[in-house]
C-alpha cells in the first residue's frame, strides 16, 4: 500500500482559510500532526494559542472544519512548544 504524500509537516507554518459565504478569512498557524491531502490535522495560533481542526489541501495550506470550536492550548497540551510557549 502506498501512503498519500506528507503536504504539512508536524511543525510547519501553515496557511489556515475559514471560508464563509461571501468571506474567506486566513491566518497562520503552526501543525501540531503531519497530514497528506484530504487529512484532519489540529493546527494551533501561535497568538491566541486556540487549536482548530483543518483539512490539509495543499503544501503548508489547510482549511478549518466548519463548525470546528477552537480549543485552548495550555501546559497541559503536549503540543505547547511546537506553539512556542514555554512552561
Amino acid at each position: 500500500m502506498i501512503a498519500d504524500p506528507i503536504l504539512v509537516a508536524r511543525g510547519a507554518t501553515v496557511s489556515l482559510a475559514v471560508d464563509m459565504p461571501g468571506l474567506e478569512v486566513t491566518a497562520q498557524g503552526v501543525a501540531l500532526a503531519a497530514g497528506g491531502s484530504g487529512h484532519v490535522i489540529p493546527v494551533i495560533n501561535p497568538s491566541s494559542h486556540e487549536i482548530v481542526q483543518a483539512v490539509v489541501d495543499g503544501p503548508d495550506h489547510a482549511h478549518v472544519l466548519p463548525g470546528s470550536m477552537p480549543t485552548r492550548g495550555d501546559n497541559a497540551n503536549p503540543y505547547y512548544d511546537l506553539a512556542g510557549r514555554q512552561p
